[in-house]
């Protein structure tokens, strides 16, 4: 399973989907960052794995030995320490680095994403899809600054954490340009 291409991973058409492990928590919250739908796991629970890779998740570990178990189909094994390098191999395995760029350069120029992926559209926390909510909804949730500042805001409807557009989404759309996907 080391080394898979694109043509090895089978995933459902439109949007694609990750389970992560313990072994790369912090890709994972990446993936989430960039928009993509990733399930966590903590610890290991092979039922709840199969069953994520039957709905057509691609699992993503560092681990070789359970990448290489019996029946673990759909598994990305990435060798890179470093998150930046795990989810630049991750993109150019499954073909999404143009795509992913072409979404980061609509966020750099302002315009609305209104295509998958959407980066900044998912809790980091719980990885639900984030929904706008009105101004006056989390005017007792953000800094005074804060809400004086920004026009929209985001919340997650599980953990109900509240996400705006400050200064940090430029240093993630800066950090992204720096994975090179483009190249």
């Amino acid at each position: 399973m080391r080394g898979k291409s694109r043509g090895d991973l089978r995933f459902p058409a439109g949007e694609i989907r990750f389970v992560a492990d313990i072994t790369v928590g912090k890709t994972a919250k990446w993936l989430r960052i960039l928009g993509f739908d990733t399930l966590f796991m903590r610890s290991l629970d092979v039922d709840f794995l199969a069953a994520r890779l039957v709905e057509g998740r691609i699992f993503v570990t560092r681990d070789s030995r359970l990448a290489n178990r019996s029946g673990m189909s759909n598994t990305i094994l990435l060798e890179a320490n470093d998150p930046a390098g795990q989810i630049a191999d991750i993109f150019v395995r499954l073909g999404l680095a143009k795509t992913v760029m072409e979404a980061v350069r609509r966020m750099e120029s302002k315009e609305e994403v209104t295509r998958w992926p959407k980066p900044l559209s998912r809790c980091i926390r719980c990885n639900a899809p984030l929904k706008e909510v009105p101004r006056a909804d989390v005017v007792l949730e953000v800094p005074d600054f804060t809400w004086a500042t920004q026009p929209r805001f985001h919340r997650c409807p599980l953990c109900r954490r509240v996400y705006w557009p400050g200064t940090h989404r430029e240093r993630i759309l800066s950090a992204i340009d720096t994975l090179n996907l483009g190249n």
